[in-house]
């Protein structure tokens, strides 16, 4: 079965917009992008490091100089801003890559697009929350115990200080765990599915952390709902389903779907910025059933390839 397709498509943004997306071939933006292009007569510009072909342009965020050059004069109805790196790692040095690649990059991009689009998407983090208490609320405390969150958490009260100060019209979108076609193999689900498959023995830490996974597809939905919610502009949003998942009910799930797998729980020590508790009051509610169901269906599914 077609994940991507299994529930109705997002609303698209009105024809022929000029659509930006930055970091449009990471895990999120293939899929954003994708539907994106589902919208007739769009006019879709792709900007990262790698972007090649007649809709790229070659930007690095991280120095004004070539924002200026890629990006400089161009006018947009939409821009969204998912390009960053996830790094939870603990070293020196991190910090300051993390503020470069999110902090630094959403500043350079939002003071070269003020006054020339219509509404920015800034994808934020549930990482911005840390070890707030659950349900994190848009509105509520932000506690980051990571490089990346704090980074994430920095570029959104960029974000948010030239909304106030400045009439930027932006709104920023906290996705939490997202799953879905495409995602990296070295992810949580992506290793543990891995496993499954080769019936083999996966060693993991006790699997009492609670997520809340979300697909990839409710997140574009998200993104493009934020992109043309007049109420939403200024605002933090999260996209999510309100709802927590031990992981060791995943690790039962695959169990369940592979006889022979087995999780070796205790093997892997929590990580020193592991989330304990992470599930977010939703943008778009949802069902605990029907988040349950979608995470079921795309396990199974994987398990089959």
């Amino acid at each position: 079965m077609d994940i991507q397709n299994a529930t109705a498509q997002p609303a698209g943004l009105p024809t022929g917009a000029r659509v930006l997306v930055t970091g449009g071939h990471g895990f999120i933006g293939r899929h954003l992008v994708a539907a994106i292009l589902r919208t007739p007569g769009v006019a879709l510009t792709i900007a990262d490091r790698r972007a090649t072909g007649p809709m790229g342009v070659a930007v690095d965020l991280t120095h004004r100089e070539s924002v200026r050059a890629g990006l400089g004069g161009g006018r947009f109805d939409f821009i969204f801003h998912c390009a960053g790196v996830i790094d939870q790692g603990v070293r020196p040095g991190l910090y300051e890559a993390q503020w470069a690649a999110h902090g630094l990059a959403t500043l350079h991009l939002a003071e070269e697009v003020a006054g020339t689009t219509s509404r920015l998407v800034q994808i934020g983090s549930n990482a911005e929350y840390g070890a707030a208490p659950c349900p994190q609320a848009p509105d509520g405390p932000a506690c980051p115990n990571s490089a990346y969150g704090a980074s994430k958490l920095a570029a959104t009260a960029i974000v948010r200080a030239k909304c106030s100060s400045e009439g930027l019209r932006a709104v920023v979108v906290r996705p939490f765990l997202v799953y879905g076609e495409g995602q990296a193999a070295k992810t949580f689900l992506g290793l543990a599915v891995e496993a499954a498959r080769k019936r083999s023995e996966f060693p993991t830490s006790p699997g009492g952390q609670t997520r809340d996974f979300v697909p990839v597809d409710w997140v574009v939905r998200d993104l493009l709902r934020a992109a043309t919610d007049d109420s939403a502009v200024g605002r933090v949003v999260n996209s999510c389903t309100g709802h927590e998942t031990t992981l060791r009910d995943v690790l039962a799930m695959l169990t369940k779907l592979a006889p022979g797998f087995q999780a070796a729980f205790g093997a892997v020590p929590y990580r020193a910025t592991e989330l304990m508790r992470s599930a977010g009051v939703p943008y778009t509610p949802v069902s605990e059933e029907e988040a349950r169901r979608r995470l079921e269906l795309f396990l199974s599914d994987q398990i089959c390839l």
